[in-house]
């Protein structure tokens, strides 16, 4: 194996792992909130695009459904072509079982190019061998933020808040990143024990 084709298959690599970064994930249990676990929560995008807001719901949805946990989309829920009070929707989860709403709006949202520095590579054994210098690169990435919180439906409060951010290699599409960042955000809220499936009857 040449030693340009060796630093060739090193810089790929470092391209593919940019491209398979998780979502850097920063959030806090409200004040009162401290051992609350939801098992049946609501999901609303904030956004002004029904379109986009049915895809979005949809994929939280399948994410918590993985969990373990009842979920459904708030277009189904607030179904009629108006807008609704907090008290009103607050009123229809109650009435149907939900404990909370999960609600996540989009931040940032951008296509970029950044440049990399090279590298030094050397191959050898230690005592000899020779030093490969790989040239300066532009890593074409994607970045999509977002603002998530559980509104705790008894209380009518927000239970938990928290932001999101991923960034993958190439020119992606905003739901191939909102699905990766719900692949990441429901085992992250699984673990800290905020969702999970309901508790065994005794």
């Amino acid at each position: 194996m040449s030693f340009r084709f060796l630093a060739f298959l090193l810089v790929v690599a470092s391209l593919g792992y940019s491209s398979c970064a998780s979502t850097r994930i920063h959030g806090v249990r409200e004040p009162g909130f401290e051992s609350v676990r939801y098992d049946a929560v609501v999901v609303h995008a904030r956004v002004r695009d029904e379109k986009v807001r049915r895809r979005i719901e949809d994929a939280f949805v399948a994410e918590l459904e993985e969990e373990g946990v009842r979920a459904k989309a708030s277009l189904d829920l607030l179904n009629e072509p108006r807008k609704y009070t907090e008290t009103e929707v607050l009123d229809l989860m109650r009435a149907e079982g939900w404990q909370a709403m999960l609600r996540v709006k989009l931040g940032e949202f951008e296509h970029l190019l950044v440049e990399q520095p090279g590298a030094l590579i050397f191959v050898g054994d230690g005592y000899s061998g020779f030093a490969y210098a790989t040239p300066p690169y532009l890593d074409d990435r994607t970045r999509l933020g977002m603002h998530v919180d559980f509104l705790d439906a008894k209380t009518g409060r927000v239970a938990w808040e928290g932001r999101s951010r991923l960034g993958q290699w190439g020119d992606r599409l905003l739901i191939e990143l909102v699905r990766r960042s719900a692949e990441d955000l429901g085992p992250y809220w699984k673990r800290k024990g905020l969702i999970g499936p309901p508790a065994p009857a005794r």
